[in-house]
């Protein structure tokens, strides 16, 4: 998670500790700095308050609110924490403070997942102070509600932005950024400049100096699993004529694409994380159940009978279903990995589900394959 520590002389720096099991999986900028260079004079408010049937004094300034929502936050209260930090953003609108307030805050929001108020805080502490010590995880932060908003196209402006204008980029973060932007970028239907987008991710990760063997692989294994996806897609995208002359290659052409649809899956696996590896493994098992679906569903030989009709889908059937079973084996195999690394996510889930469908799919396919001559 990135968390902004804030001390002057006369605070106390909070214990990171308790910060460390917000940091999210798959983010690189975990960086906490320090600020102000000059400490003014404390404003103090006063509010009374009931507590127990009486009333209780409570004075306090800037920094003490500060620290409160820190401690707030390290506990993961973040309900208590929003409201602290909100109280010195309004009481307290000057204050050296504020802008590691707002970044404190947009945590919270985000962890709440009120992500349009989270994009509104971060906005407005780049927009009230663009020289912020942190700038360069506010807008990596900004980035990662716009994600969760599907706000595709403003992500790819923050991205830009954040690529364009922020000048201590490590290569682990432009990896992270070509990755997120070749992904949005599917997203709004623009495949080809995805897949610069994606190629560049990958080739700064295994290129680029300053790459270390232990660099976090997250954003690598996800630009080469959408390079994946985009080879996938274009798979399901060829049409089977029902021309018998054109079929032939056709298909040869459809089959290619699944076979380097699944050459990239297999790199994905290869570099090991463990989310990217199952999302991997199920598609992959995915790719011969979407091929099975899509000779099913291309329209039989002109000029056939009824009857022939008939004939053939049920020879195309019975042959057809050797993809099925591919499909099971991969989805099979893939949930034995999945217990071996005691991993539970939503491509496992995925996984169980379809597994489980296809199965029943397979058994009435295999009995039609029998009653055939």
């Amino acid at each position: 998670m990135r968390y902004q520590q804030f001390t002057t002389g006369v605070t106390p720096l909070i214990a990171l500790l308790p910060l460390m099991a917000l940091w999210s999986t798959g983010c690189a900028h975990k960086h906490v700095s320090t600020e102000p260079a000059i400490t003014p004079l404390p404003e103090i408010h006063v509010a009374a308050e009931k507590q127990n049937g009486g009333q209780v004094i409570d004075a306090y300034d800037a920094a003490t609110l500060f620290e409160r929502g820190n401690r707030l936050l390290g506990a993961e209260r973040f309900a208590d924490a929003i409201e602290t930090y909100r109280r010195l953003e309004n009481e307290f609108p000057r204050s050296p403070y504020l802008a590691p307030t707002l970044y404190n805050l947009g945590i919270c929001l985000d962890k709440t997942g009120q992500y349009d108020a989270a994009v509104d805080t971060y906005q407005k502490l780049l927009r009230g102070f663009p020289d912020f010590n942190d700038v360069k995880n506010a807008r990596f932060r900004l980035a990662d509600s716009l994600e969760a908003l599907a706000r595709w196209d403003d992500l790819i402006g923050t991205l830009d932005t954040l690529s364009a204008q922020t000048p201590d980029l490590t290569p682990v973060d432009k990896v992270e950024i070509h990755a997120k932007k070749g992904a949005a970028l599917i997203e709004t239907n623009q495949p080809a400049l995805a897949k610069i987008e994606l190629e560049q991710a990958v080739r700064v990760f295994t290129r680029a100096e300053g790459v270390s063997p232990t660099a976090p692989d997250f954003y690598y294994s996800m630009a080469q699993f959408k390079l994946a996806e985009l080879t996938h897609a274009q798979m399901r995208q060829v049409s089977l004529p029902a021309d018998d002359k054109a079929l032939e290659a056709i298909l040869e052409k459809k089959c290619r694409l699944l076979l380097d649809a699944q050459y990239l899956y297999t790199q994905v696996i290869r570099i090991g994380h463990p989310h990217w590896c199952a999302a991997a493994a199920y598609r992959t098992g995915a790719l011969y159940h979407h091929l099975w679906e899509d000779m099913l569903a291309a329209k039989p030989p002109t000029g056939l009978t009824d009857s022939e009709q008939e004939v053939y889908m049920e020879v195309l059937r019975k042959r057809i279903t050797i993809l099925l079973k591919k499909a099971v084996k991969q989805w099979r195999r893939t949930l034995a990995f999945a217990m071996r690394l005691n991993l539970d996510n939503a491509w496992i889930a995925q996984t169980r589900q379809d597994l489980k469908e296809i199965e029943s799919v397979l058994e009435i396919e295999e009995q039609v394959g029998a009653d055939l001559p």
